[in-house]
């Protein structure tokens, strides 16, 4: 029971940190697309530009921070609001993943019993190693 609650602890935070980039996606567009300083970069109205500040939230949360050509966002808003959505978008996935790595170095090395399978090999498990 213990390993397994070891492994659901260890999922449950990669699955926050991956919520955070999911929430920024979902609410980042919704966020800029309502204030003011948002909507005025936009060239074109409507569904269009609505769909290009979500692309450009997903691409700075996931990725790289692309946008499209009809949007300008080399303004303050969109540069302090899309630096927040990259940095926790990043973050939020890496601190969780190296927590998780962090945990699985500290553990000690259980000693081999009876139902242990053999993983030093290549190929895990050899014919040899099955008739000892």
């Amino acid at each position: 029971m213990t390993g397994l609650y070891v492994f659901g602890a260890l999922v449950a935070a990669f699955l926050r940190g991956l919520l955070a980039a999911a929430l920024l996606v979902r609410y980042g567009p919704v966020i800029a697309a309502t204030a003011d300083t948002g909507r005025i970069d936009v060239a074109t109205p409507g569904s269009h530009g609505y769909s290009e500040i979500r692309y450009l939230f997903s691409s700075a949360a996931n990725n790289n921070g692309n946008t499209l050509a009809a949007l300008s966002a080399e303004t303050p808003f969109y540069n302090s609001v899309l630096g927040l959505a990259t940095w926790f978008g990043r973050f939020g996935v890496i601190v969780p993943i190296l927590a998780i790595a962090g945990s699985l170095a500290a553990k000690k090395r259980p000693a081999p019993t009876a139902g242990t399978i053999p993983t030093h090999s290549m190929l895990f498990v050899t014919p040899s190693e099955l008739q000892k």
